[in-house]
């Protein structure tokens, strides 16, 4: 059985997420690859980058694209001028036809992931031949363009969504595709848009990750390996880029200001932390981190990990600190409430507000949770090769059916 797994990239949350999976099945004996537009830093197997393929059919199929697909990108940096720098927009359209890479010969069942820029719609499932399995991170594939709802500006946008939107109902009306997604949420939303895809079918498998990484360090070592005070309660907050309006940071910080507790104090991890013009007396900013040994003793140092977002998937911070023994706070939002039991590891806001929040950030550094529960509750749901081995059960079955 060979599996390729596409992604536009190898770094970042949702590739975080696809690089597990990938992790989890060679782990388990599959043979599966992961084809990218362009390669990252990276010691992980069997990850290839596309855009390092110079055959000379290839790229003369691009150049040949070049004109139409340039001209289009003019107008579309023109229409994106509208949307807000941090909520993205992607279109089906790319130069990219992943069927001229060897691997796709290659390959049993195609695995998409995230692949925004990178997949050529029109190329593609025009003349694909493969099993597709499509796991989601966001709602891109049934939108018509948007990656979340909240915060869009659907009405500045609204031809170019149908345009777009009608684009991908052409193109998926004939196609039996299997959709995965990780949440219930997700679930729910793909499941809403039939319509679009009227042969999918639908499974839900959450993401997985290497609990062998994500564990507990005792407290104190933690802190003292980040230079974190030991006589605090510490609040962590992670995000890759810690501005962006959906991850709500500033609900949180919000709610701190409302606490008013000289022993309560942020700790923070991401890009862009400067722009929050934290207070340096009540705060603790360490940055971007890549080394995830690193970023599990920031979840072992924290008494609480609070995500604020206001639409997510299945955010992987979460069960990252489920995994290290740290309970979490959220909103009532996406795929939270499936990892969140209120009062056994963590708490959920009922409203979208920094008042509950600030409520529930009291409450959880007064409740003794037990940490050894929290985490051996999350290995028994995300383990990585739970989920790698439920996705070895959807190939197996999907190529019996062949």
């Amino acid at each position: 059985m060979n599996i390729l797994i596409l992604s536009t990239t190898n770094s970042g949350g949702a590739a975080n997420a696809c690089i597990r999976l990938h992790q989890g099945l060679l782990s388990i004996g599959v043979n599966s690859k992961v084809l990218v537009l362009q390669k990252n830093n990276t010691k992980i197997p069997e990850i290839y980058p596309f855009l390092e393929v110079y055959e000379p059919r290839t790229l003369f199929k691009r150049l040949k694209k070049a004109p139409r697909v340039l001209l289009f990108n003019k107008k579309r940096k023109k229409n994106l001028e509208k949307r807000p720098s941090d909520e993205l927009f992607s279109f089906c359209e790319t130069l990219h036809d992943i069927k001229d890479h060897h691997l796709y010969n290659w390959a049993d069942i195609i695995n998409i992931h995230w692949v925004a820029n990178f997949l050529d719609y029109p190329s593609f499932f025009t003349s694909n031949t493969k099993p597709i399995v499509w796991t989601l991170h966001d709602m891109l594939l049934f939108t018509g363009g948007y990656h979340y709802l909240k915060g869009f500006p659907l009405n500045s946008f609204k031809d170019l969504i149908l345009q777009q939107y009608t684009l991908k109902k052409s193109l998926f009306e004939n196609q039996h595709f299997t959709i995965v997604s990780p949440s219930i949420w997700l679930k729910n939303c793909a499941e809403n848009a039939q319509e679009l895809y009227p042969n999918a079918t639908h499974k839900l498998i959450p993401y997985g990750i290497q609990t062998h990484i994500f564990k507990p360090y005792t407290k104190d070592f933690a802190r003292d390996q980040l230079n974190i005070p030991k006589d605090k309660k510490i609040i962590l907050f992670v995000a890759a880029s810690v501005d962006g309006k959906r991850k709500g940071i500033n609900y949180l910080l919000d709610a701190l200001e409302k606490i008013k507790d000289k022993n309560v104090e942020l700790a923070i991890i991401g890009k862009n932390i400067n722009k929050l013009n934290l207070d340096p007396q009540k705060s603790h900013e360490l940055g971007y981190l890549s080394d995830e040994n690193l970023i599990a003793m920031a979840y072992a140092a924290a008494d609480v990990f609070v995500i604020p977002s206001i639409e997510d998937n299945l955010p992987n911070t979460v069960i990252e600190s489920l995994c290290c023994g740290t309970p979490v706070i959220g909103f009532d939002i996406g795929g939270i409430p499936d990892m969140i039991i209120p009062g056994k590891n963590g708490e959920i806001c009922s409203t979208i507000d920094s008042n509950c929040l600030a409520d529930l950030i009291i409450t959880s550094l007064k409740t003794k949770y037990d940490r050894a529960w929290i985490r051996q509750n999350a290995v028994e749901k995300y383990d990585l090769k739970i989920q790698a081995e439920s996705y070895l059960s959807l190939f197996k079955f999907i190529l019996s059916q062949k």
